[in-house]
């Protein structure tokens, strides 16, 4: 298994790293009168330089949202409007990908403004300022000020990765770095890592015969050719944390957002992968009433709206229902995100989840849970690729995992598995001692103590409990936290440098 596994990490590193040696294309023929188009450049926030944060971003943004050589970007949306297109950007930390869907009849009109934007980008100042502006703002008032849950989860990535790692940035930078990027930067980043060479063109629906490759060729004349390829950039698994370290984000607000989580050796390519997605399900389904966590937490004890886990990056889960595509890594995080608490129930609330946490790393599943969430799961996945818009994505996420397509791998994968092999994966990758935890609330210093002190918290309901729950809150209002560092940091500290 050592072996398997070995070799299985290398196969998606080697995919990962290695730029592509010629322009791939990825098809998924249908009858559909939408087709689907996905321009996948091998790049992400791993190549930005470490005085430019934010350089890919402001880079794929200037092709998607900025003027080319020939119209300006309002023209540009002028002439989208009326065949209802537009052109979506992701940039993640090891791909950009560009989507958008085309009725067949405008395909004609569409697909040369398509290449003009990739293939003839203006990096007007105008454009520049105006996406630096966008993204400085997403990360000083999106991030900071509106959105707790998604900061928290942030800055748990933050914790996780330090600053040296490749992955020790926001995918949209910082802002001392975006505001080094200028014109210069933004050309020679393009010409660099926005090449034939190092794109995957993938195309679904009812296209005419032979589009893909004109698309393909199109886009190989029109983008920058470059004989040198970037330096592939060697993703390393990060340090586990060194005990439980509490990082109190400290901004105006009126609950308490939780994240957990530590680094995992497991992403899509690995064995042991099903297995983990299949625990992650039973003890954390993003929006399921029925997962493990949102039982004891919300349904038995009313704390919060949610409590979710996950193995796989998910941005923006607030809004969504399913995760988005496109966000491959080579390295992944078992996390578990606690929605907002309020500031008298937050250490219960700590306590509850680290409570649950052990005890499942522990005991793992029962063959009853273990049964009820693989019947679940070969239900569920179809749903995740229900259109060929999702469908072409985890497409593309299965090529960068060197692996077969998404529901097809997890039925196959979930029928020969068994109890003890999930038991097992928890057993080896899942634990509560080595903890990055960090919560989002007004009053850092007060929450700081409560946590260091130690003292019991008891809960108090508006109606009354089974004496079931009563009882185990005796246990968990006492229940050790074992915290080995607990620090306030103002929340105008991240995302700035």
């Amino acid at each position: 298994m050592k072996i398997r596994s070995a070799i299985l990490t290398l196969v998606v590193a080697l995919a990962a790293f290695c730029p592509a040696s010629a322009q791939e294309l990825l098809t998924q023929p249908g009858e559909s009168p939408l087709i689907n188009l996905r321009l996948q450049f091998h790049t992400g926030a791993i190549h930005d330089p470490s005085d430019k944060e934010g350089l890919c971003y402001l880079a794929a943004y200037s092709l998607s949202e900025g003027s080319t050589e020939r119209h300006s970007y309002q023209e540009l949306l002028e002439i989208f409007y009326p065949w209802a297109v537009s052109v979506d950007t992701t940039v993640g930390k090891e791909r950009v990908t560009f989507s958008t869907t085309v009725h067949r009849d405008h395909l004609d009109e569409v697909t040369p403004l398509l290449v003009e934007m990739m293939g003839r980008p203006a990096f007007a100042e105008k454009d520049l300022e105006r996406l630096r502006d966008k993204a400085k703002n997403y990360l000083t008032q999106e991030l900071r000020v509106n959105n707790d849950e998604e900061l928290g989860k942030e800055v748990l990535y933050l914790q996780i990765y330090p600053e040296s790692h490749p992955y020790g940035h926001h995918n949209v930078g910082s802002v001392r770095g975006l505001e080094a990027v200028d014109q210069t930067a933004l050309k020679d980043f393009y010409t660099h890592h926005f090449t034939p060479a190092n794109l995957t063109v993938a195309v679904a629906g009812g296209y005419p015969e032979g589009y893909p490759e004109k698309l393909a060729g199109l886009l190989k004349e029109a983008l920058p050719s470059q004989s040198a390829m970037p330096e592939p950039v060697r993703v390393p698994h990060p340090a586990s944390p060194a005990g439980r370290r509490v990082t109190i984000v400290e901004k105006d607000t009126r609950s308490v957002a939780m994240s957990i989580g530590f680094p995992i050796e497991v992403n899509r390519s690995h064995p042991d992968w099903t297995a983990l997605f299949l625990f992650r399900s039973f003890f954390g389904e993003h929006r399921s009433s029925n997962s493990y966590l949102y039982q004891r937490l919300r349904e038995a004890r009313g704390l919060n709206y949610g409590d979710y886990a996950y193995i796989e990056y998910f941005p923006n889960g607030m809004h969504l229902m399913q995760p988005e595509p496109n966000y491959p890594r080579q390295e992944q995080i078992f996390q578990i995100w606690i929605r907002p608490v309020q500031p008298e129930t937050a250490v219960f609330a700590l306590r509850a989840t680290l409570f649950e946490l052990e005890k499942i790393a522990r005991d793992g599943l029962t063959q009853e849970q273990f049964e009820a969430t693989r019947s679940f799961l070969k239900k569920n996945a179809p749903l995740l690729v229900a259109s060929s818009e999702r469908r072409l994505g985890y497409a593309l996420d299965s090529k960068f995992y060197a692996t077969k397509p998404f529901v097809e791998k997890l039925r196959t994968e979930l029928d020969r598995l068994t109890l003890e092999d999930v038991n097992k994966a928890i057993r080896k990758h899942i634990q509560a001692d080595n903890l990055e935890i960090v919560l989002v609330t007004k009053s850092g210093v007060g929450l700081r103590k409560a946590l260091l002190e130690g003292k019991p918290t008891p809960m108090t309901y508006n109606s009354d409990k089974p004496q079931s729950i009563k009882n185990e809150d005796k246990l968990i209002q006492s229940h050790p936290l074992n915290l080995d560092e607990v620090r306030v940091v103002p929340v105008n500290s991240f995302f700035r440098d």
